[in-house]
C-alpha cells in the first residue's frame, strides 16, 4: 500500500455529504442558526434603538440553540469532526488509531445510548405537566422529544462508523502493524 492511500484510509469521512438526511440535518442546523442571529440582532436593535426588546426572544433563541446543536451532531459525529486530542498520534502504530478511533465511536454511542431513556422520561414528564415557555407559551417537549431523536440519530452514527471503522482496519494488511 503506498504513503498516500495508508493516510487516506486513516482519514474519517470527510467533505460535504451529497444528499440525504445529513445533508437536510446540516442545512437545518445552518438555518437555525441564522434564525438564531437575526432574533438576537433584532432584539439588541429594538432594545437599543427604540427601548422595546422583542417578546420572546430569549425563549426563540434558546429553542434554535436546541435546533442548530443537536441536528448538527449527527453530521459532526458521521464526519468525526468531534473535538480530538491527537498529541499521542505520531508515536501509534495504524492499529491503535484504528482502534482508538472505533474506541471513540463507540463511546460516543454508548453515550447518547445511555441518555435517551432519561431524555424520553423528561420529555413525558413536561407533557404531563404541561410545560410552556414562560412568555410564548410553546410547549416544552417537542424540543425534548427533537433532543430524544436526534440524540437517537447521533447515538446509531456513532455506532455505525465504528462497525465501519472497525471493517477497515480488517481490510487493510494483516500483517502490517504501522
Amino acid at each position: 500500500m503506498t504513503e498516500s492511500s495508508e493516510s487516506n484510509a486513516l482519514q474519517p469521512a470527510r467533505g460535504k455529504p451529497r444528499a440525504g438526511p445529513l445533508l437536510a440535518l446540516g442545512w437545518l442546523s445552518a438555518a437555525a442558526l441564522f434564525v438564531m442571529m437575526v432574533l438576537m440582532t433584532l432584539d439588541v436593535i429594538g432594545r437599543e434603538v427604540f427601548g422595546r426588546p422583542l417578546t420572546g426572544a430569549l425563549e426563540l433563541i434558546e429553542l434554535t440553540l436546541v435546533i442548530t446543536v443537536f441536528a448538527a451532531l449527527p453530521l459532526a459525529s458521521w464526519r468525526e469532526e468531534h473535538i480530538v486530542a491527537d498529541l499521542f498520534d505520531p508515536l501509534m502504530g495504524r492499529r491503535v488509531k484504528f482502534a482508538a478511533r472505533a474506541f471513540a465511536c463507540l463511546v460516543g454511542a454508548v453515550v447518547f445510548a445511555v441518555a435517551l431513556p432519561h431524555l424520553w422520561t423528561l420529555a413525558n414528564r413536561a407533557i404531563s405537566f404541561g410545560d410552556v415557555t414562560p412568555q410564548l407559551g410553546i410547549p416544552v417537549a417537542w424540543a425534548i422529544f427533537a433532543i430524544v431523536a436526534l440524540s437517537a440519530a447521533t447515538a446509531l452514527i456513532f455506532a455505525v462508523r465504528a462497525v465501519l471503522i472497525i471493517v477497515q482496519s480488517m481490510q487493510e494488511d494483516p500483517g502490517s502493524t504501522q
